[in-house]
């Protein structure tokens, strides 16, 4: 039985039974007894399903259920090639074995967050999802089909205005600068985005980048709604018994309201906004400042770390700026026990130095002394 692959996009197929003026409307099969379909989803931690990896929260396996439901079991094999604080590159690199081992009929591709918080540049990540595109369309299915991808526009957080607003630009730059996609569309980000915080919206998140529960439900709800544009119309299967049922009364004929297919709503970001620069900040007075004392007596040395009274300051020289949040990469996906972890970079001290940690620098971002 051929096998046709769909990497993680999304669908919304409305299947219903219209009984329009007495006429019992043909049946739509969903007995699954065709071709199966499969659709491979790539991407990092969100895709994964962080915090619910492995369990039936996760957006792959909601879809996978939608798809069920809809076309019935085995017309459709999802495939979470999702990985935790991966960047576009590591996907890129494994895009090429994903497509020989899966055939995929389409693949959904939603990536980026961890290379910005690396202190990636948007070109290089956009150069890097580019080629995962490229390897993608390139590809040819035993059947010498080529799969379709669907990219989707990443997700606002909850770390900081700054943070959300520096995705939406790389946002932006993907729309503009990607080629050879089947479909870009932005639904994951406006779904998400709350205007009156310019950042993610809290009921949405289990923690500062990830969604919770009914978050990763709209995911998939998104992600289905999209595949359904790709995907062919159900054929009817017209039923033996379908008669005209003759009634003495008229009747208004109930005209099917057809449920448009949410459109992807251009991002609504900040333009021109100018990128946060290092501003000199002249300090007043320097720390350590040795105290004056009337005897030679040496004292004991001190050998505690000088501490900075200005959150995100990790280098303590009274400002925060690009210096700090590099202290806090250097240690990326450090946990406890490696020789790179230190605990003064986890800032939200739960054991790993994630994006989380750069982001909570990235908040104070330009404040100096002077501001507190």
């Amino acid at each position: 039985m051929k096998r046709n692959f769909i990497t993680c996009v999304g669908i919304s197929v409305c299947l219903a039974l219209y009984l329009v003026a007495g006429i019992v409307a043909p049946a739509v099969s969903v007995s699954g007894d065709g071709p199966t379909s499969m659709v491979s989803c790539l991407g990092d931690s969100i895709t994964e399903g962080i915090p619910y990896s492995g369990t039936a929260n996760t957006y792959p396996a909601r879809l996978q259920a939608m798809l069920d439901a809809t076309y019935g079991s085995g017309s459709f094999e999802v495939i979470n090639h999702g990985v935790g604080g991966w960047r576009a590159d590591q996907v890129r690199d494994h895009t090429q074995g994903w497509m020989a081992e899966d055939n995929p009929d389409y693949v959904l591709l939603l990536v980026g967050g961890n290379d910005l918080a690396q202190l990636q540049s948007i070109e290089s990540t956009v150069a890097e999802v580019q080629a995962i595109v490229d390897v993608v369309t390139a590809h040819t299915n035993p059947d010498d089909s080529h799969p379709q991808i669907i990219v989707s526009a990443i997700l606002p957080n909850l770390l900081s205005e700054l943070a959300t607003w520096w995705v939406s630009v790389y946002n932006d730059r993907q729309e503009s600068d990607l080629t050879g996609v089947d479909l870009w569309f932005t639904s994951n980000w406006d779904d998400f985005y709350d205007p009156n915080t310019g950042q993610a919206k809290a009921s949405l998140m289990a923690d500062p980048v990830h969604p919770n529960v009914e978050g990763y439900m709209m995911v998939a709800e998104n992600w289905f709604e999209v595949l359904d544009s790709l995907l062919p119309t159900p054929t009817p299967t017209n039923t033996p018994t379908a008669t005209w049922t003759p009634t003495p009364t008229a009747t208004s004929t109930a005209t099917p309201t057809n449920t448009p297919t949410p459109t992807s709503t251009p991002t609504s970001t900040p333009t021109n906004t100018p990128t946060p620069t290092d501003t000199p900040t002249s300090t007043n007075t320097p720390t350590n400042t040795p105290t004056p004392t009337s005897t030679p007596t040496p004292t004991s040395t001190p050998t505690a770390t000088p501490t900075c009274d200005l959150p995100g300051d990790l280098d303590c020289d009274c400002d925060v700026d690009i210096t700090d949040i590099m202290l806090v990469a250097s240690r990326w996906h450090s946990s406890v026990g490696d020789p790179d972890y230190d605990p003064a970079y986890d800032l939200n001290a739960d054991g790993v130095i994630d994006i989380v940690d750069i982001m909570l620098v990235a908040v104070h971002w330009g404040e100096t002394c002077g501001d507190q």
